[in-house]
C-alpha cells in the first residue's frame, strides 16, 4: 500500500517492535497496524528458564526474551502475523477488541501481569501452546475464526472464556486451571479437547466474573472480603452462582463425588472432576475418568 492509500489511522509495525526494544509503552487505539510483529527479530533482554524435553522437542528455547514494555492495543487491526513466542511479558498484554488477521502466535510466552484479549478477534490460527498467565487471563466476547491452541497452558489465576466462539477445533489438552474456568455462553465449533486438563477449582459460569465497563472495559475487579475473587458478569436476572474454595464451599475437587459433572451445556454448566478427560463436540460433552 502506497503512502497515498494508507489509512491515516496506520501504524507501521516496524514502529511498534522499535517501541519495544527500547522499552516504551506501546499504546493504540482504533489504529491499523501493517506489517509482522516479530519479537525474533529484536535483540531483547533474554533469562534463562528450565524447560521439559518435551517442551524443547517442541521448539521452545530456555532462553526466553524478556518484553518491559506495556503493551495496550485496542480496537484496533493488526494486519500482519504476530510471532511472541518463547518471550516473557513483564508489564501488562491488552489487546481489547484487537483483530488478528495473520496467525497470533504465543507459544510458551510467560505473562507476568494482566493478559486481555476481551471482545478480540482472531481470523488466522492462535496459538497459546504452554504458555502462562501469571494473573487473570480474559478472553471474554472473543472469537477464534481459525484454531485455538491451549495445549499445555498454565492458568494460574481465573481464566474467562466466556461468550467465546470457537470456530474450529479448540485444544486444552494437559491445560492447568489454577483457579476459576469459565466457558459460560461459549459456543464449540468443531470440537473442544479438555484432554488430562486440570482443574483445580471451578468450570462453568461466568457469573462470578466480574467486570466494570465504561464506553470499553477499563478493569476487572476481584472480590470481595468475604470471597476469593468472586467473578459476576452482570447480567440481566440471576443464574447459577456457587461460591469459591472457602472452608464452608463445595467439596474439592479431588474428592470423587456425583455433583461433579454436571453434563447440561445448554444451562452453561459445567463442572469437572480434577484429572478427568473432557471431550466437546458439537455441543456434546463426554468424559473419561
Amino acid at each position: 500500500m502506497t503512502d497515498g492509500n494508507r489509512p491515516k489511522n496506520s501504524i507501521s509495525a516496524d514502529w511498534v517492535l522499535k517501541r519495544i526494544l527500547e522499552g516504551k509503552k506501546v499504546r493504540l487505539r482504533n489504529a491499523v497496524i501493517e506489517g509482522d510483529l516479530d519479537l525474533s527479530k529484536l535483540e531483547l533482554p533474554t533469562r534463562r528458564v528450565e524447560r521439559t524435553e518435551f517442551q524443547k522437542q517442541c521448539g521452545l528455547s530456555e532462553d526466553v526474551k524478556t518484553v518491559d514494555s506495556s503493551i495496550d492495543i485496542a480496537n484496533s487491526t493488526i494486519q500482519g502475523a504476530i510471532n511472541f513466542n518463547n518471550s516473557t511479558f513483564s508489564k501488562d498484554a491488552l489487546f481489547v477488541g484487537a483483530t488478528f488477521m495473520g496467525k497470533a502466535e504465543f507459544h510458551g510466552t510467560t505473562f507476568s501481569e494482566n493478559a486481555w484479549f476481551i471482545g478480540a478477534t482472531f481470523r488466522g490460527d492462535a496459538g497459546f501452546n504452554r504458555a502462562t498467565f501469571g494473573k487473570d487471563a480474559w478472553f471474554v466476547g472473543a472469537t477464534f475464526i481459525g484454531k485455538a491452541e491451549f495445549y499445555g497452558t498454565t492458568f494460574s489465576e481465573n481464566a474467562g472464556f466466556g461468550r467465546v466462539t470457537f470456530g474450529k477445533i479448540a485444544w486444552f489438552d494437559r491445560a492447568t486451571f489454577g483457579k476459576d474456568a469459565s466457558f459460560d455462553r461459549a459456543t464449540f465449533g468443531k470440537g473442544t479437547e479438555f484432554r488430562y486438563a486440570t482443574f483445580s477449582r471451578y468450570a462453568g459460569s461466568t457469573e462470578r466474573l466480574s467486570m466494570r465497563t465504561q464506553g470499553s472495559i477499563e478493569r476487572l475487579s476481584a472480590g470481595t472480603q468475604n470471597s476469593t475473587e468472586r467473578l459476576s458478569e452482570g447480567t440481566q436476572g440471576s443464574t447459577e452462582r456457587s461460591s469459591m474454595g472457602t472452608q464452608n464451599s463445595r467439596e474439592p475437587p479431588s474428592e470423587r463425588t456425583s455433583h461433579f459433572l454436571r453434563r447440561n451445556l445448554a444451562k452453561n454448566w459445567i463442572s469437572i472432576e480434577q484429572n478427568m478427560s473432557v471431550h466437546i463436540s458439537a455441543g456434546r460433552l463426554s468424559t473419561t475418568i
